[in-house]
């Protein structure tokens, strides 16, 4: 239950959106490095490409273990995981760059993804609890593009850094520096209106939300997450291999059209949300699922030339919109108490399921067919994303209608009794 609070609805301070933002930069560009550097790291550690295929999939299970961190926000708050997940992928960062085998890369990474899921998904609450419905995915849309952009630095970094002395491994001591944040968050971070609102805090368990009824929102959530994953995960990470064995691109040439993709992407991730607040989640999800369906085709059977970088802009973009619907969607279907414990559910754990067998799969099919021919069938994983929304939002609108039937019906029955 909330107690009374007048000051619920006011916009939050500015330094705390630019922390947010910050911890969205670093967390972009903490999850990217590892497509980046794949290839250098495979050939560091004499890896094939089913071998780095199998890496980056189970590097993908310490996104499942992250369950147990975000759940953790329904009760000690969203403020001390925040800050917890921050410190983990900074240090986790650190410790790939350091990594004197594959083994050892392989451990970072898995704890890295334990960090940066957590992050991501915590700072998603902070915007479902400070900002009105009417700017939520607003708020979302701009959290995803800030990440994107940390996309965009490193897609631009890594070829000068595998070039340098320090090798691909700069790219993740560079990556480690996101530790500040955590000092700055230690002093000036403060906790979510909402969640200091509560009266009482619900104990996260594997049952608990469960019990309270909420099992159909997470299965439907759930499969959300599992289509975006099994696209985004596959589609984007493993096109500087298709660049690489099918296309012959250069590293300077690939990071461009990496570079260039993610930021022309920025802005149209930005407006994702908007456009779901003005227009509505389904038509709004259309347009990103349409077109992200056409990035991913057209990114992998195009040849080198403009088409392929507006393919790449369309891939890139779409699997950020992609985000901003997962995280809004599965924000409003939950309540304040459960919130925490339903991201963790349906985005940590029942999610990850299509973020850690996509790489398995794909790398599978690709190192027998080929990438052109394997990775163009994601491009129905949108298509199935956006018949899932629209059944999402209609349950929605009759669960709305029923309320304000039922209270309409209590009003009269009052007025009725009335002498």
């Amino acid at each position: 239950m909330l107690k009374t609070a007048p000051s619920i609805h006011r916009a939050p301070p500015a330094s705390m959106q630019f922390f947010l933002c910050l911890v969205a930069l670093w967390d972009g560009f903490d999850l990217a490095a590892l497509s980046q550097t794949l290839p250098d790291v495979r050939a560091t550690f004499g890896m094939t490409i089913g071998q780095g295929g199998r890496l980056l999939a189970l590097a993908s299970i310490g996104t499942v273990f992250g369950y147990f961190l975000l759940r953790k926000a329904d009760s000690l708050g969203r403020r001390p995981v925040l800050l917890l997940s921050v410190l983990g992928y900074s240090l986790a960062s650190l410790a790939s760059g350091a990594a004197s085998s594959s083994s050892v890369f392989l451990a970072a990474q898995l704890v890295s993804r334990i960090f940066i899921v957590s992050a991501l998904s915590t700072a998603a609450l902070y915007a479902a609890e400070d900002f009105p419905r009417e700017r939520r995915a607003q708020t979302i849309s701009m959290l995803v593009a800030v990440a994107a952009f940390g996309g965009v630095i490193c897609a631009l970094l890594a070829p000068r850094m595998v070039g340098s002395r320090f090798g691909w491994r700069g790219l993740y001591y560079l990556g480690g520096s996101s530790v500040v944040l955590f000092v700055y968050g230690w002093f000036f971070l403060r906790e979510t209106r909402h969640f200091s609102a509560l009266e009482t805090r619900v104990v996260p368990s594997l049952t608990s939300i469960w019990r309270a009824g909420h099992g159909r929102r997470i299965f439907l959530c759930s499969l959300l997450w599992i289509l975006t994953y099994g696209v985004n995960q596959s589609a984007v990470a493993f096109w500087k291999e298709h660049a690489v064995a099918d296309l012959h691109i250069s590293q300077m040439v690939m990071g461009g059209y990496i570079a260039i993709a993610a930021f022309v992407s920025i802005p149209l991730a930005g407006i994702a949300g908007p456009v779901l607040d003005r227009i509505g989640r389904r038509r709004g999800s259309a347009i990103v699922y349409l077109l992200q369906a056409i990035g991913v085709i057209g990114s992998y059977l195009l040849p080198h030339g403009p088409m392929l970088r507006i393919s790449l802009i369309l891939l890139v973009s779409g699997a950020s919109g992609a985000l901003v619907i997962a995280n809004t969607v599965t924000a409003e279907s939950f309540p304040t108490e459960q919130r925490g414990n339903g991201m963790a559910w349906t985005n940590s754990l029942l999610g990850r399921i299509g973020f850690i067998l996509s790489p398995f799969i794909v790398s599978a099919f690709a190192e027998k067919w080929g990438w052109a021919r394997t990775v163009p069938w994601l491009a129905l994983l949108p298509l199935c994303s956006l018949a899932l929304i629209w059944r999402m939002v209609q349950e929605d609108k009759h669960a709305a209608t029923e309320l304000e039937t039922a209270k309409q019906t209590v009003l009269e029955q009052t007025q009725a009794a009335r002498p």
